[in-house]
Formats: C-alpha cells, sequence, structure tokens
C-alpha cells in the first residue's frame, strides 16, 4: 500500500494547494460580490456582525414587509424590497453554511426579480436586480456541486449585464457586475479542469477592472475587486506551473490587501483577504522549496485566520479558512519530515471539516475538503507506520467521494484524480 500512497502523495500534495480554495478567496461566495450589492448591508459588513442575530433582524425584517405588502399588494417597490431581502436573507444563510435555506431564499428573489423584470423590460436597475438574482442562485448551485445549473445562471446574468452595458457603456457600476458575472463563469471553467477558458474570462474581467480601478485609485471596492482577479491570475499560474507569473500575481495582490487593511485595520473582509494573501504567498514558497519563507507566510495567515474563527464561530467561511490553515501547516510539517506534527494539524483540520459537513451534508465542495484532509491524515499515520489506521482513513475518504459520484455530484479534477487513487489501492 504504502508504493501506492507516497507515490501520488507527491503529486497530490502539491495539487492539495489549490483544492482547497479559499471561498472566493480574497473573495467567495460572499465575499467577491461586495462591490455587487443591491443598496444593501455589503460582505463586508455581513462578516462583522453576528451571523445569528443577522438572521432574527431579517426574519423581523421580513415579516414587516410581508404586512406593507399585505396592505399594498400592487406596490412593485415593496416586491423590490422583499425581493432584496430575500436575497440578504441568503447571504446570512451562505455564511452560515445552510445552503439549503441560502437556495430557498435566493430562489424566492429570483423569482420576484423575474416577474419585476417581466413587468417594465425596460427598467434598468430590475434588470440589473435580476442580473444579481441569477448569479446568486449560481453560487448556491456551484457550492452543491449542480454545475449545469450554476453555468446557466451565470450566464443568464452576463447575458442581461451585455445588454445594460451596451445601454450605458459608462455605467462603472454595471461594468463591476460584468466583471463579476466573468469571473463566475471563469470559475466554473476552473472547476471543470478547463483553464484555457478560465484565462479568457478572468482576462476579460481584468481588464475591465483596471480600467475601473485607474479612473477611481480611491476606491477601495474597486481597488478589492482587482485584488480578486490577480488572485485568480495566480492560481491559475500555479496550476499550470508558471511560478514567476503566479509570484507575479499574488505580489500584487498582497500589495492593494496591504493598503486597504491599512486603511482600516478593523475590516474583517480585509483582514481575510490578507490571509488569503500570506497563504498563497507560502504556497509560492513551497513550490520554490524555499521552507523557511513559507513557514513565516503560513504562520502570519494562521495567526489572522484564528483571530477571525474566533470572532464569530457561527461563520462558516471563517471556519473553514481555518482548516485550510491548518492543512498547509500539515503540508509543510510533511515536508520537513515532521510526520507527528503533520498528523495533529491534519487532525486539527480534519475536525473542524466534519463539524462543517455536519452542519450542512449537502455542501458538496466540504465534503471534497473533507475527504481530501482524510487522505492527507492518512499519509501521516501511514509515515508513522501506522497501518490499520491508514487503511481505516483511505476508506473513509474513499467512501466520501464515491456516495458523491454515485449522487452525480460534479468533483473536481483532483477529487476525480484522488478517488481513482484511492480506488486503485484499495482495490475497489
Amino acid at each position: 500500500m504504502k508504493s501506492h500512497s507516497t507515490s501520488a502523495t507527491c503529486g497530490l500534495l502539491a495539487l492539495g494547494l489549490l483544492i482547497i480554495p479559499v471561498q472566493t478567496p480574497c473573495g467567495n461566495a460572499q465575499a467577491q460580490v461586495a462591490d455587487q450589492t443591491q443598496g444593501k448591508m455589503g460582505d463586508d459588513a455581513l462578516l462583522e456582525t453576528n451571523l445569528e442575530t443577522e438572521k432574527i433582524a431579517y426574519r423581523l425584517k421580513f415579516e414587516s414587509c410581508k404586512t406593507r405588502i399585505a396592505k399594498d399588494p400592487e406596490n412593485a417597490n415593496l416586491q423590490r424590497e422583499l425581493s432584496i431581502i430575500h436575497n440578504e436573507f441568503g447571504d446570512i444563510a451562505m455564511a452560515l453554511g445552510d445552503l439549503s435555506g441560502a437556495a430557498r431564499a435566493y430562489n424566492a428573489g429570483l423569482g420576484m426579480s423575474k416577474e419585476l423584470a417581466a413587468l417594465d423590460p425596460e427598467n434598468t436597475e430590475w434588470q440589473r436586480d435580476l442580473s444579481v438574482g441569477y448569479v446568486k442562485w449560481g453560487e448556491v448551485a456551484l457550492a452543491q456541486g449542480l454545475l449545469p445549473a450554476a453555468t446557466d445562471a451565470f450566464t443568464a446574468s452576463l447575458e442581461i449585464l451585455g445588454k445594460l452595458v451596451e445601454l450605458d457603456p459608462e455605467n462603472t457600476q454595471w461594468q463591476g457586475d460584468l466583471s463579476l458575472s466573468l469571473n463566475k463563469l471563469g470559475d466554473i471553467a476552473v472547476a471543470r479542469g478547463d483553464l484555457a477558458a478560465a484565462i479568457k474570462v478572468y482576462t476579460a474581467a481584468m481588464e475591465i477592472r483596471k480600467k475601473l480601478g485607474a479612473s477611481a485609485p480611491d476606491d477601495t471596492e474597486l481597488q478589492r475587486s482587482l485584488l480578486v482577479s490577480y488572485e485568480k491570475f495566480g492560481d491559475i499560474a500555479l496550476a499550470q506551473g508558471d511560478l514567476p507569473a503566479a509570484s507575479k500575481a499574488y505580489t500584487s495582490c498582497m500589495e492593494i490587501s496591504v493598503a486597504l487593511t491599512a486603511l482600516h485595520p478593523e475590516n474583517l473582509g480585509w483582514q481575510r483577504d490578507l490571509s488569503v494573501c500570506y497563504e498563497k504567498l507560502g504556497d509560492i514558497a513551497v513550490a520554490q522549496r524555499d521552507l523557511p519563507a513559507a513557514a513565516k507566510a503560513f504562520a502570519a495567515s494562521m495567526e489572522i485566520r484564528k483571530k477571525l474563527a474566533s470572532s464569530d464561530t457561527s461563520n462558516t467561511m471563517f471556519q473553514r479558512d481555518l482548516l485550510i490553515a491548518f492543512q498547509r501547516q500539515g503540508n509543510m510539517a510533511m515536508e520537513q519530515k515532521d510526520f507527528p506534527a503533520a498528523y495533529v494539524a491534519y487532525t486539527a483540520s480534519v475536525e473542524i471539516n466534519k463539524a462543517l459537513t455536519a452542519h450542512d451534508p449537502e455542501n458538496t465542495q466540504w465534503q471534497q475538503d473533507l475527504a481530501l484532509g482524510i487522505y492527507k491524515l492518512s499519509n501521516a499515520a501511514e509515515d508513522q507506520g501506522n497501518v490499520l489506521e491508514t487503511r481505516m482513513l483511505f476508506l473513509e475518504s474513499y467512501d466520501i467521494l464515491k456516495n458523491l459520484s454515485d449522487k452525480g455530484k460534479h468533483l473536481s479534477p483532483i477529487s476525480v484524480e484522488l478517488l481513482a487513487l484511492l480506488k486503485e489501492v484499495l482495490g475497489k
């Protein structure tokens, strides 16, 4: 068994640096849309509140709006307000890791936006609302492993925004929205393993964001959106083995992040971005075999993430970030042949991951994270001579991926590779 797992481990550990991306890093299902909100509470604000408290507040807001609609059912503005409340509630559900709740809320908001847009196709505000609704629905579909549905949603959003931008090319909000939808389709391409297609749409998004950023250098949200684009380019370059290009992109990402956090150190969203940038530079250092630099970068990322995770234990994004940090720590220990330390770090990562998947078993990304985390733990166990435990962990990882595959859920390229490896090793 050792001959199988060891040879595969080297490749998989390298790929493992990419398999658990931050939830839209420097941006995610929530954080990346900070400049796309409908005049409502942005994601940075969402990160700085107690999510359970916000959930209660939005339920009250929802009931109040429903009461007013009952008194004036033909009021389109109230209908729009309710659609936005649905989306806001969906954002909170996403942050809490409740994909089912998020899907219900986003679906309700999208349905109302469709009705309003059909009622007055010339109303550009309602058309934009519809594009935002499609993006949010696409995000939850992507998190559930429903790539065709996510692709359809992001494509629908892109089509709407293309028409809006044609009407007014100078509208910077619509341009920003367009760049977001392009990035979302790039994320789909990455999930499918089509890096060439991802580069194409990421480049288009980057060009838009560079122009917007140059036109308003003091606009922090535009600068942050540019940071997200640099991070995506860095990920693609790293996946392709182009370390100089990846390093350049991640350095640009870090420069923007440092400038933003210097402006507002209390902004939790920007602190999270900074932790991601440290992590990415650590990945580059590992690839360049500069382990001291990697250890320093990962330690800086870990310090930030521990603070964020403890600031709100209900925030699943912060918890997931922390489990990724523990995985990086375990990777470093494996590189240094410190197998007991790797085992401890991977165990911490798996424990957090199991809590997340227990919270929402429908989240296919978390399930795949867990399968990889358990596999990494199995290698640390194997290198300490724990043969029985190693096989048990192999089986646990295999069962997770096999179950997802049997249900028709989309598996990332690394998960497909891991499933094939485990099938071979276990003689399935």
